[in-house]
């Protein structure tokens, strides 16, 4: 390869949802992961990257020994562009398809991220997400029904009808130099706006069309 595009290939196998519940695997086929880098492109202003991954995900208790031929297919390309010294452009695209749901989403996430000061970075991120069935935009009403869910066993959950979701998020990160033994130190408050793109109600124990979402938090190390 050319000094100037190093690629990198990554490639990792897993076993379903081996690690996320107790009790092992809720399916008995393998599953993996795959992908590629490239970055240093365009002078070093652009780099890629696309992840894959190919497996069995749903549990034999939901779909019996069909779940461990039923492939879950999820594709995610990305790339990150510098504008400027100070600005910088993200974008990343999604598909997933999933045999044993019958089910597929897709979405497209924008980031850009402008350095107004050295301890000020103002960021911003655009999305829009396709639900088409509603079984992957989910909420889990118990505490544990995630992962009751997981394997496949009953559980309430509450899901909206399929979807588009718009979503809005502006933020910024201030980190002052403190010194005194301080490396790292950031506040970052964020305000986010998800809204449904085609009228549906998925919000608010699906009552209402959007929601806003202010949030923050601090980070220290030393």
């Amino acid at each position: 390869m050319a000094p100037d595009r190093p690629y990198r290939r990554i490639i990792r196998s897993g076993h379903g949802q081996s690690g996320l519940v107790r009790g092992g695997d809720n399916n008995h086929t393998a599953a993996g992961y795959f992908g590629l880098t490239a970055s240093s492109l365009a002078n070093g202003k652009l780099s890629l990257t696309y992840l894959g991954r190919v497996g069995p995900e749903n549990s034999t208790r939901s779909l019996g020994q069909r779940a461990n031929s039923a492939q879950r297919y999820w594709n995610d390309l990305s790339g990150s562009y510098k504008i400027s010294d100070r600005l910088t452009f993200t974008g990343e695209l999604n598909f997933l398809h999933d045999e044993g749901l019958h089910a597929n989403t897709y979405s497209f996430v924008s980031y850009l991220s402008y350095q107004l000061t050295p301890t000020l970075l103002l960021n911003y991120r655009g999305e829009i997400y396709r639900d088409d069935t509603g079984l992957f935009v989910t909420s889990f009403i118990a505490n544990n029904a995630y992962m009751q869910a997981t394997l496949g066993k009953p559980t309430v959950t509450q899901s909206a009808p399929p979807t588009t979701y718009g979503a809005l998020t502006l933020g910024a990160t201030w980190r002052p130099v403190l010194g005194h033994s301080v490396k790292l130190f950031e506040i970052r408050p964020e305000v986010r706006f998800d809204r449904s793109l085609n009228g549906t109600r998925p919000f608010n124990d699906l009552r209402n069309v959007g929601q806003f979402t202010f949030g923050a938090d601090a980070v220290l190390g030393f």
